[in-house]
């Protein structure tokens, strides 16, 4: 059984080379498409490495997931936050791997 490796990747790891990723081995990226801030709850911001990750990314040959680091504490807020990483991260991208909403807050 062989196993794919991955990482995930955000504006905190800008300037990883993913060519470089590529060789060592790793099949994909998951990127952090955006996030709700977590003091407002609500103000809703695309990650600004996203576009550059994903563009170099598919350059590598990477498959490429992304996630929404999400604040969102009801269904209305939830909802909110898929519709703007919909319309404003993912239209006219091609993925290969899920689209994931990551929750660690316990809001």
């Amino acid at each position: 059984m062989s196993s794919t490796k991955g990482i995930d990747i955000s504006y905190y790891q800008k300037g990883i080379d993913l060519k470089k990723v590529k060789q060592a081995g790793y099949r994909f990226v998951i990127l952090r498409a955006g996030y709700t801030g977590i003091s407002s709850g609500t103000q809703k911001a695309v990650d600004s490495s996203f576009n550059g990750f994903y563009k170099q990314a598919k350059a590598a040959g990477l498959g490429v997931g992304a996630y929404w680091y999400s604040c969102a504490n009801s269904y209305a807020k939830g909802k909110a936050e898929a519709e703007f990483m919909i319309n404003h991260c993912l239209k006219g991208k091609k993925f290969e791997y899920p689209i994931y909403i990551d929750v660690e807050e316990k809001k």
